[in-house]
């Protein structure tokens, strides 16, 4: 697949005439008056954080991080990149506010995909998500008792 770079006013123009689940491509694909890819779908609204953003700000995922889907059944390997406001964003430049979405989008069904997006350590979203939440519990826990 082609890579086309663009500067951040071309890219500010792009987001400006997109619509509720446009990609990149599908807006392009507008301007110049072609139909609509089929197959790749995505929220392009930049204004709402994702579901990562508690993980990016305990310091468990950074932000251009990739993490990878393996479906071994299939023989298929799904990256998607972490953007800076807590979505993930897949190669074809479609933009997920959580990793169930961008999991189900990929199979075409509802599927869980914060157990199955990993990062290269191999860790599961989801096993980062339930030590960020022991560890916020763990914090108030012990504000609590240091105040009493």
């Amino acid at each position: 697949m082609p890579l086309v770079r663009i500067d951040d006013a071309v890219m500010a123009r792009l987001r400006g005439h997109g619509r509720f689940g446009d990609t990149y491509n599908d807006i392009l694909r507008s301007l110049l008056g072609l139909p609509r890819a089929e197959g790749v779908s995505a929220t392009a609204d930049t204004s709402i954080p994702g579901a990562l953003m508690p993980l990016i700000a305990a310091g468990m995922l950074t932000v251009g991080e990739t993490v990878t889907w393996y479906r071994s059944r299939r023989g298929e390997v799904h990256t998607a990149t972490v953007d800076d406001a807590g979505r993930l964003v897949t190669a074809e430049g479609a933009i997920f506010f959580t990793p169930d979405t961008c999991a189900s989008s990929i199979a075409g069904y509802p599927c869980k995909g914060w157990p199955t997006w990993r990062t290269a350590a191999g860790a599961s979203l989801q096993q980062l998500r339930v030590r960020a939440a022991a560890a916020t519990a763990t914090g108030r826990s012990s504000s609590t008792t240091t105040t009493r």
